[in-house]
């Protein structure tokens, strides 16, 4: 048994390693108890939701008044004085709920309750905005403070390095990414005891892809050109680089395009 219907309900129950975990999703939809159920499973598997070893979840009152100190330093007045107010509906809301309980039937009813207010979608979008937004930011910072597991255990594999650079740039940080991706390319012949030469320069070309995009990323257009040629002459079969030289040189001026001819 993974989940089931008791009367408006889905409930999960499942074991893993012997250890037996029970819960209710609530009246959500087949589809979301699903993906509810895959979410639950890989944090017990992860061990985040073993209480000697998991984050406390703290509770939403507390995560939205850090969200507003933090926007009160990093943003305009009239944003902050906005994000403020959003906050207070949603704290109105969402007040003494771990973000740890929260789930989609929990947005499902804050959009309900504004729409039977009388409220625009896109008014509800916005509030909606600031909420991904204050969740996001509190998922960086906690991932910042996390200790790289996979780092620790070996801080010569370029493996890990790469890996959170990916990470930190889908999370906005370039600069933190172009730092991670250039210690992964540094570290990549480390690995020369187990692959080949040329799986080594398929690796780099990877590498030198990424950090091509970051470059791009930072509006540095040149660099990116330069680097994903480099990626492409050490690797001439890598799709990543040609897909990304392909999209680089039609966006950019054609005299950038030198670069291609210009590394060996």
């Amino acid at each position: 048994m993974s989940i089931y219907l008791r009367g408006k309900s889905w409930y999960y129950d499942f074991i893993h390693k012997g250890v037996r975990y029970t819960g209710s999703f609530g009246a959500v939809s087949r589809t979301v108890a699903k993906e509810e159920l895959a979410r639950k499973k890989a944090e017990v598997v992860e061990g985040r939701l073993n209480p000697a070893k998991a984050r406390k979840s703290p509770r939403f009152e507390t995560v939205a008044a850090e969200y507003l100190d933090w926007m009160k330093a990093n943003r305009k007045p009239l944003t902050v004085a906005r994000v403020g107010q959003t906050l207070e509906r949603l704290k109105a809301f969402f007040s003494n709920k771990k973000l740890s309980d929260l789930t989609p039937w929990h947005l499902e009813q804050f959009k309900k309750a504004r729409k039977d207010e009388g409220r625009a979608p896109g008014t509800i979008n916005l509030d909606l905005a600031v909420l991904k937004a204050m969740l996001q930011k509190d998922s960086a910072q906690t991932a910042a403070a996390t200790p790289d597991p996979a780092a620790n255990a070996d801080p010569n594999d370029p493996t890990a390095w790469l890996y959170d650079a990916i990470r930190k740039q889908t999370e906005n940080s370039p600069v933190d990414a172009l730092v991670d991706l250039e210690k992964s390319i540094a570290l990549n012949d480390n690995r020369a005891v187990n692959r080949s030469r040329l799986l080594l320069d398929e690796d780099r070309a990877t590498r030198s892809t990424g950090l091509a995009r970051i470059y791009q990323e930072l509006g540095f257009e040149q660099l990116a050109v330069t680097e994903g040629a480099k990626a492409l002459a050490t690797d001439p079969g890598n799709y990543s680089a040609h897909l990304f030289l392909a999209d680089a040189i039609r966006l950019v001026p054609m005299q950038l395009s030198v670069a291609l001819i210009t590394v060996s």
